[in-house]
């Protein structure tokens, strides 16, 4: 079986086999299971290289200095290199039930 998959690696491995190369239907099949399996390593690799950080403490302290400054929520992310999104979640998060953003609430929360 193992030199099967390298008979049907080679001949892929240069693209689909032109009319003149044969592949029987067994190879053809094992080929398609070849493609599927690798659509799903790519998937997999894609959504382990894509890992979620989280903030720092002194992020969510400029955070709340921002918020103190006035400053929008677009300005405060470019500020610390974070998605806006990431700063609005971070506020709704951890703000209290007044609106004000707490960062040692955030960092406690965090470290629990």
């Amino acid at each position: 079986m193992k030199g099967l998959f390298k008979t049907i690696h080679e001949k892929y491995r240069r693209g689909l086999p032109n009319s003149r190369e044969r592949v029987t239907p067994e190879e053809s099949q094992i080929a398609t299971y070849m493609k599927k399996e690798t659509e799903v390593s790519q998937k997999l690799t894609i959504m382990l290289l894509v890992k979620y950080k989280q903030l720092t403490s002194e992020q969510r302290y400029a955070i709340y200095l921002g918020k103190q400054k006035g400053t929008s929520r677009r300005v405060i992310a470019r500020s610390i290199g974070v998605s806006p999104s990431t700063v609005s979640g971070e506020i709704r998060r951890n703000s209290n039930r007044h609106g004000r953003y707490s960062w040692r609430l955030a960092q406690d929360r965090k470290e629990r």
